[in-house]
């Protein structure tokens, strides 16, 4: 039996999965999207999208980024961390099933 309060905070998590305030991760090797005709994962594809955002020139970061590799280099060069979760939007391609990176703006 679950803890009354672990129980409330369970609910409140799903209610808020499906009214899609909250996307359940549940690992990066599972969650891939299409990008210039490559598959990568959708973790990478929100780090080179937030690179981008953020301005940071991709030969200033690792070959294949992931999201702490950015955050880390934004911070390190003086970002505020207020700035980033702005930046980490939802975008058009991962809200429906069979699109792909390569439409999304």
């Amino acid at each position: 039996m679950l803890d009354r309060s672990v129980e409330v905070f369970l609910d409140d998590l799903l209610e808020f999965v499906e009214d899609g305030k909250v996307v359940p991760i549940i690992g990066e090797e599972l969650l891939r999207v299409g990008q210039n005709g490559d598959e990568i994962s959708l973790y990478r594809y929100i780090a080179d999208k937030l690179a981008e955002r953020l301005a940071i020139p991709a030969a200033s970061l690792p070959a294949e980024p992931n999201l702490n590799a950015v955050v880390c280099h934004y911070l390190q060069a003086g970002g505020r961390p207020e700035e980033v979760y702005p930046k980490i939007r939802p975008s058009r391609c991962c809200s429906s099933p069979g699109s792909t990176a390569s439409n999304c703006s």
